[in-house]
């Protein structure tokens, strides 16, 4: 079975180029959820076992409004893998997001100037 992965950025320029590279370079299906107030809807439609999703200092994309969404899907989809892309230029953002990974609020994250090769990596480590 092909996994599915949810890819929701805010920065839309880099949804194409991510979603081709993690289509080529693990087989996932990736579908691109462009509008926030549906990442958590269509990530349950769609069934996806991992919502890989940027945070950002300000809402509605802020870590607290991507925490909300996260605690509706594993409501709904318990097993789904949420990892989060974050700036590693905002310290305090970076920092906030590795205490949600230490808290076990999200099962991974990345920063966003991190190579696809870590990013791959990241995502097969979660899902075979």
């Amino acid at each position: 079975m092909v996994a599915k992965l949810a890819l929701a950025l805010q920065q839309r320029i880099l949804q194409k180029p991510m979603k081709t590279t993690i289509e080529q370079s693990t087989g996932y299906e990736v579908y691109i959820i462009e509008d926030y107030k549906l990442i958590a809807d269509l990530s349950l439609d769609l069934k996806v076992d991992v919502l890989l999703m940027e945070v950002v200092a300000l809402p509605p994309w802020d870590l607290d409004g991507c925490l909300k969404i996260v605690k509706d899907v594993e409501q709904h989809m318990p097993d789904c893998m949420i990892v989060f892309l974050c700036d590693a230029k905002n310290n305090n953002l970076g920092k906030d997001v590795a205490k949600a990974k230490r808290n076990h609020q999200i099962d991974a994250f990345v920063f966003s100037d991190t190579n696809y090769d870590f990013l791959i990596a990241t995502l097969q480590s979660l899902v075979s």
